[in-house]
């Protein structure tokens, strides 16, 4: 398939430019040979040189002189291959500096080796250095254009391309390509010079246009074949071969027609390659220029997107749109389509008017920036989103003429405020005192029932170390209590019991208090980050405890032990005498009429 191709890109140079040939039936074949490199690596090079080496013998040159040509072809492009290989180039050209690296390797590297190694061995002794130049020109625009032609022509191929779709913008791009290249043929037999002079412009804008619509393929192969229609008659033989039987190889421009015959004959082949040149580096730069956009543009959508927010944009007067990908997933639109009216429709009913009126108020000029919280479909029901629109384009007198809208999901951090909200809350309204220190013992936060519970602000607890988690009480039986708290806290974490406590006024009171430690992020049991401290005054059940306990065992009247208390404390005495070896004495009085 290479060496077919080889042969074909030979005889459409050296048919366009015939005085040129075989010099032109170089240049194509070489672009092809460097990129043959990484569509078919070391096979598809070689077949493509063996096509260049059919088409130079085919068209009557000498054998040693083709297998020179072709031994310079294959080494240049090697070159050109290892040294674009070394610098990571890229063959998708979707970066501005491989389309440059292309470019220089394949003028530098390919075209000027062969044109320095075959002229003199071909001319010997009257090769001249305008002749050397002008074979260095015509080899690099036939490198540059056909490797550029093939690279985006295979990778679209390859890939199915979107510009090689059957679509509406493939049949224009492949439109507009074949209109330049018919331009430039009507033009190349016309007479008129006018017709020739106009047609100069109009292709290379057409392509250039091609390469602005990213639709690089039609452009790269409209410059070849423009290339190849607006040289075939506008040179004319005119010289006689060199020596060193090299017949063929002696050229000079004769009088132009065509595209050319405005110009003057001695003019015809440096603006020939001045308007090939141009047109090519006009495509290049503006596809650069264009993929150069693009990454720019991507990477922005590609932030937003990562960020997981939606961008959208309208222009208020001609209906213009756009919506990036993280709008469409997060407002649920699937449509190819997108527009505000879409928008509003996908929108929960209850928050379409709030919508509206911020649109309106925009539009205007009443403000310039409205937030809104909205309801969008998803899976299952709806999810919150918070929109902001603002005014980014107004025209002369200062009316908004273009409208940006974001979308950022807030579902989960609604819900999360409302959790909070209800935590807040609960905090408040709890019964049960609540408080939370930090690693230190020192209050960060305490509710109204723990300052009404012990009688102290709020404002003195806040920063300090609470009485209830000191160390050492003055009390006996509290230090006791904190000693056994303690101990539960560091080896289990947590600990629920029974405090004695002293309230703001002296009162002795009772409380039951839980206390638990909150761990670190990455639940450390040793990195401990808070402390948190919930009471319940137990005052009064304590007091009626103790009050049916001595109604169980002490007389109502007397407040002497009762008969069942007695029996205990005889037991628990006669069971000491024994252990301790001393005698117990029992006296009993029996009081008649009591």
């Amino acid at each position: 398939m290479m060496a077919l191709t080889a042969l074909l890109l030979a005889y459409a140079g050296a048919l366009a430019l015939h005085p040129l040939s075989p010099w032109a039936a170089l240049g194509l074949p070489a672009g092809l040979a460097l990129a043959a490199w990484w569509r078919g690596g070391r096979s598809a090079w070689a077949g493509s040189l063996g096509g260049l080496l059919l088409a130079l013998l085919s068209l009557g040159l000498q054998a040693w002189l083709c297998l020179l040509a072709t031994a310079m072809v294959g080494a240049a492009t090697w070159a050109g291959w290892r040294l674009l290989r070394r610098i990571r180039f890229d063959t998708r050209l979707e970066r501005a500096h491989d389309i440059a690296a292309l470019a220089a390797v394949g003028s530098a590297v390919v075209a000027g080796p062969v044109a320095l190694g075959i002229w003199p061995a071909a001319y010997g002794s009257t090769a001249t250095l305008a002749s050397v130049g002008a074979g260095a020109v015509v080899l690099a625009l036939g490198v540059v254009a056909g490797s550029t032609a093939v690279l985006a022509l295979e990778r679209s191929l390859m890939n199915t391309a979107e510009h090689l779709r059957p679509g509406w913008r493939s049949m224009v791009g492949l439109a507009l390509m074949l209109l330049a290249t018919v331009i430039t043929w009507w033009a190349g037999g016309a007479r008129a010079p006018w017709v020739g002079a106009v047609a100069l412009f109009v292709p290379p804008v057409l392509l250039v246009l091609l390469a602005l619509r990213e639709q690089f393929t039609w452009a790269s192969c409209g410059v070849v074949l423009t290339g190849l229609l607006g040289a075939s008659g506008s040179v004319a033989t005119g010289g006689s071969s060199g020596s060193g039987g090299a017949a063929g190889f002696g050229a000079s421009i004769g009088t132009g027609q065509g595209l050319l015959t405005w110009a003057p004959a001695s003019q015809t082949g440096p603006l020939l390659a001045a308007w090939m040149a141009s047109m090519l580096a006009l495509v290049l730069l503006a596809h650069a220029a264009t993929v150069t956009w693009r990454a720019r543009s991507q990477r922005w959508e590609w932030a937003l997107d990562g960020s997981r927010l939606g961008v959208a944009d309208w222009h208020l007067g001609t209906g213009e749109s756009f919506a990036s990908g993280a709008w469409r997933s997060l407002s649920g639109h699937t449509a190819v389509a997108w527009s505000p009216m879409a928008w509003r429709q996908r929108v929960h009913p209850e928050d379409q008017p709030l919508l509206d009126r911020a649109i309106r108020a925009l539009r205007e000029g009443h403000a310039g920036r409205r937030e809104l919280e909205l309801r969008t479909p998803a899976a299952g029901g709806w999810r919150w989103a918070e929109a902001t629109l603002m005014v980014i384009e107004r025209d002369g007198a200062g009316h908004p003429l273009r409208l940006l809208a974001t979308l950022d999901d807030v579902h989960d951090k609604r819900e999360a405020l409302e959790r909070q909200r209800l935590s807040a809350s609960l905090f408040q309204h709890l019964h049960e005192g609540l408080l939370i220190t930090d690693p230190d013992l020192r209050v960060l936060d305490v509710n109204p029932a723990y300052t009404h519970i012990l009688g102290v602000p709020r404002d003195e607890l806040m920063g300090t170390v609470p009485s209830l988690l000191r160390p050492a009480p003055d009390d006996a039986v509290a230090r006791e209590q904190r000693a056994h708290m303690w101990a539960s806290l560091r080896d289990q974490g947590h600990w629920r019991g029974e405090l004695l406590e002293r309230r703001r006024n002296g009162e002795a009171c009772m409380l039951h208090a839980t206390i638990s430690t909150v761990p670190g992020p990455q639940g450390d049991p040793d990195e401990r980050r808070y402390h948190v401290l919930v009471i319940t005054d137990i005052t009064q059940q304590q007091s009626a405890r103790d009050q049916l306990e001595r109604q169980a065992h002490f007389d109502e009247l007397t407040g002497l032990p009762n008969r069942a208390h007695l029996s205990t404390l005889l037991d628990e005495a006669m069971r000491a005498a024994d252990r301790d070896g001393h005698l117990l004495t029992v006296c009993y009085l029996d009081l008649d009429h009591f």
